[in-house]
C-alpha cells in the first residue's frame, strides 16, 4: 500500500516552490570519519561495503540520523525501494534536525513520485543547512521536471559550486556545459572513480563517442531548413488486419527513401529498422543501446547521420538517428517522436487522421524561444539543452485550461487516478498498443490475475508475466475511461531509467479517440475527445 498520498502542480506553488535560501540557522553539524568513509564507499560505487559502514554507524549511534540518510540513499542505488523508506523514515524519526535525513527522505519521495513531497523535505532540508548540494540537485530535478528550467539550471550549477565531488550533482552538472566543455568534463568524469552501474556507465561513454564525431564537423548541426509558421500533415493509419487498428504515423523521406514511421509519444527523435536504415544510406558513426518494454534488457543498436528528413512541409538536415541493430518488435520501419515537432505547438486529431503544427505562444516581452529539433534518446540528457538559454516554462492565457506534465526528456507523464486510488504518474504513448498499469498500482483498488494468454511485446522484446486488473477506472486531466482486463506488468525498468515511479501508460486504445495538443517547451498537453468527422 501506498503510505501517504502524493500531491501535484496544483500543490508545488504553496510548498515554497520559489522560496529563498535565507533561513535562520544553527551551524551545521561536523561530519565523523566514519560518516566520510562510509560516503566515499557509496561515491566510489562500493554499495554493499557501504551499507554495511552505514549499519555499522547506525548501531553505535542509533540516533544518528546522517546515516540513516547513507543507508537509504545506498538501498535507493539498489532500487530497493521500500528498504529505502524504512531507512529514511527513520532516520527524521531519530534525528528531525539532521538536514540530510530530510533530503534524503525527499529522494525516496522523488523516486516514489511524491514530487510535492519531495519538495517539502528538500525545502525542511535546505531551512536547516542551506549549502546541502544534495537539498538544491534535488529542487532542480523537481523545477526540471515541471519545465522550470532557469531555475534547475541555477540550482544545479550551486549544487555542484557547494560539492563538486558527488557524482550524481556531476552527471546533472554536465548537462549545464557548453559541447566542448561537456566532452573534457565527461572524459574526466568516466577516467575516474564514480558509482553508475553498467547501463549507465556504457550510456555515458557512447555518448561521450558521438560528442567526440559531431565535434569534428560543428557545421553540420540538426536544423530545420524550412521555417513554415505552421504546418498541416496527414496521419496514417498502422493496420494489423482489415479492423485492427493499432497506431499511427507518418510519410517520411529519409535521405530520399520514402517510408512510413510509426508516430510515437513515448519515444524521441528517429528510431530506424535495420533494413530500412541500410537503404536510406544511415551508416554507423557510434554504436549504443536502445531500450523499452519488454524483458530482454538493452538492445544493441548505432547511432548514424541523416543528410535529409522530409516530413510534409518540413525538412531537417544533418540530423542523428538511432537504428536497432537487430530485428526488434516494430511493426513498421522505425518510430518518430512526437518531440521532433517540439519547436511547435504539436496537435494530434487522431479520429480525424491530421497532426497540426501551430507557432508556440511567444513569451511576454521576449522573443519566441527557438530549441533544437529532437536527437535520438543518446543525445538526450533529460534536462536543460547545452546549445540555448534555459528558460523556465510560460503558461499563456489561451493554455490556461491545458493540463501541466512532467516532463523527463521526451517522456510526458500525467497524474491519473485509478479508481478511487491517489493519482499516479502515467506516460502518455500513442506507441502503446493498450492501456498498461503496474501490478503494484493496480494492487491497490482491484484484483490482480495472471495471464498465459496475452503476448506484450516491445523494443527490448517479450514480457514474460503479464498479469490483468479486473476493472479499473483511469482518471486524468479532465477526463475518465472504464477499462475491463487492463494489461498490468512490471514496469520497474522504465521507472528506474525515468528516476521516477511510472505507474502506468495512457496507450493508443485511449489516444484514438482524442485530440491531443502538447506543449513540449512548457510541458502542456490538452486532451478533447473528438469523434471522427463523417464525410459524406
Amino acid at each position: 500500500m501506498i503510505s501517504r498520498p502524493p500531491v501535484y502542480i496544483a500543490t508545488l506553488s504553496a510548498l515554497s516552490l520559489f522560496s529563498s535560501m535565507s533561513f535562520a540557522q544553527d551551524a551545521p553539524k561536523a561530519e565523523t570519519q566514519p560518516l566520510i568513509k562510509a560516503r566515499t564507499l557509496y561515491r566510489t560505487g562500493k554499495l554493499d561495503e557501504a551499507l554495511a559502514a552505514y549499519q555499522a554507524i547506525i548501531a553505535r549511534d542509533p540516533k544518528s540520523g546522517d546515516a540513516y540518510a547513507g543507508e537509504a540513499r545506498v538501498l535507493l542505488k539498489k532500487e530497493k525501494i521500500t528498504d529505502a523508506e524504512a531507512a529514511a523514515r527513520k532516520g527524521v524519526e531519530m534525528d528531525p534536525k539532521s538536514d540530510d535525513a530530510h533530503v534524503a527522505l525527499g529522494e525516496v519521495d522523488f523516486r516514489k513520485a511524491f514530487i510535492a513531497e519531495a519538495q517539502q523535505e528538500f525545502v525542511e532540508g535546505l531551512k536547516i543547512n542551506d549549502r546541502n548540494a544534495r537539498a538544491l540537485l534535488g529542487r532542480a530535478r523537481i523545477f526540471r521536471s515541471i519545465s522550470l528550467y532557469k531555475h534547475a539550471h541555477d540550482f544545479i550549477v550551486l549544487a555542484h559550486q557547494y560539492d563538486p565531488t558527488d557524482p550524481e550533482i556531476q552527471r546533472f552538472w554536465l548537462s549545464t556545459l557548453s559541447s566542448t566543455q561537456e566532452i573534457s568534463e565527461l572524459e574526466r568524469y568516466l577516467s575516474g572513480v564514480h558509482n553508475d552501474d553498467g547501463d549507465e556507465l556504457g550510456h555515458m561513454m557512447s555518448y561521450l563517442s558521438l560528442l567526440k564525431e559531431r565535434s569534428k564537423e560543428p557545421q553540420k548541426r540538426c536544423r530545420l531548413v524550412t521555417h513554415p509558421e505552421q504546418a498541416n500533415m496527414p496521419i496514417e493509419k498502422f493496420m494489423d488486419g482489415p479492423n485492427r487498428y493499432f497506431g499511427i504515423g507518418l510519410k517520411v523521406m529519409v535521405n530520399d527513401r520514402k517510408t512510413n514511421l510509426q508516430l510515437d509519444t513515448g519515444a524521441s527523435g528517429i528510431l530506424l529498422s535495420p533494413k530500412f536504415a541500410e537503404k536510406a544510406g544511415i551508416t554507423p558513426m557510434v554504436h549504443a543501446k536502445i531500450g523499452g518494454i519488454g524483458d530482454k534488457g538493452l538492445m544493441d543498436s548505432y547511432v548514424g547521420m541523416a543528410d535529409s528528413i522530409k516530413i510534409g512541409d518540413l525538412e531537417f538536415q544533418n540530423c542523428m538517428v538511432e537504428v536497432s541493430e537487430k530485428k526488434t518488435a516494430l511493426d513498421s520501419n522505425g518510430l518518430i517522436g512526437a518531440d521532433m515537432f517540439d519547436r511547435y505547438l504539436v496537435t494530434l486529431d487522431i479520429p480525424n487522421s491530421k497532426m497540426q503544427l501551430t507557432p508556440l505562444p511567444k513569451r511576454p516581452e521576449a522573443p519566441a524561444a527557438s530549441p533544437k529539433p529532437a536527437e535520438p534518446e543518446i543525445l538526450e540528457s533529460d534536462s536543460i539543452t547545452n546549445d540555448s538559454s534555459p528558460q523556465d516554462r510560460y503558461v499563456a492565457p489561451s493554455m490556461a485550461k491545458f493540463s501541466q506534465v512532467f516532463r523527463f526528456g521526451h517522456m510526458l507523464l500525467i497524474p491519473t487516478s485509478v479508481g478511487t486510488s491517489t493519482p499516479r504518474l502515467f506516460l502518455i504513448d500513442t506507441g502503446a498498443t493498450s492501456n498498461l498499469i503496474s501490478p503494484q498500482a493496480a494492487r491497490e483498488v482491484t484484483k490482480v490475475n495472471g495471464d498465459n494468454y496475452t503476448r506484450v511485446t516491445g523494443v527490448s522484446g517479450n514480457v514474460k508475466q503479464v498479469f490483468r486488473a479486473d476493472k479499473a477506472e483511469l482518471r486524468f486531466s479532465h477526463y475518465a475511461q472504464q477499462n475491463q482486463d487492463i494489461l498490468a506488468f512490471d514496469l520497474s525498468s522504465i521507472s528506474k531509467h525515468t528516476g521516477t515511479e511510472v505507474s502506468g501508460v495512457l496507450g493508443f486504445t485511449l489516444l484514438q479517440m482524442m485530440k491531443m495538443t502538447i506543449d513540449y517547451r512548457d510541458g502542456l498537453v490538452d486532451f478533447q475527445y473528438s469523434a471522427p468527422t463523417v464525410r459524406r
